[in-house]
């Protein structure tokens, strides 16, 4: 289990993002080891070990979403309230329902 980490502020995320790039470059030159790694920054094994492999990427690698946040929270409470007013949530309801929601936008 990682040790527990202060909350994270703009200006610290960016430090600590800093520094875990340098420690990165050690890593990679093969004096740390992904688990002192992971140890030095406060990250699980795993979390450092994808920190690693990305090479420091915070974002998760692929497309962007399609939908922004809000609209995902929007389209999941429209469902909900289809599926509530006995609207079936097959495939063919579901597409129904996210093509309307998409001509309502």
């Amino acid at each position: 289990m990682a040790p527990q980490r202060p909350p994270a502020t703009a200006d610290g995320e960016a430090a600590s993002h800093q520094a875990r790039l340098m420690g990165l470059r050690l890593v990679r030159s093969g004096e740390l080891t992904t688990k002192a790694f992971g140890e030095r920054f406060g990250l699980s094994y795993a979390q450092a070990r994808r920190f690693i492999i990305r090479g420091g990427a915070l974002r998760r690698p692929g497309p962007s979403p399609f939908f922004s946040s809000d609209k995902e929270d929007l389209l999941s409470k429209y469902l909900v309230v289809n599926a509530t007013i006995g609207r079936g949530l097959s495939q063919d309801a579901l597409s129904r329902v996210c093509a309307s929601y998409l001509a309502e936008l």
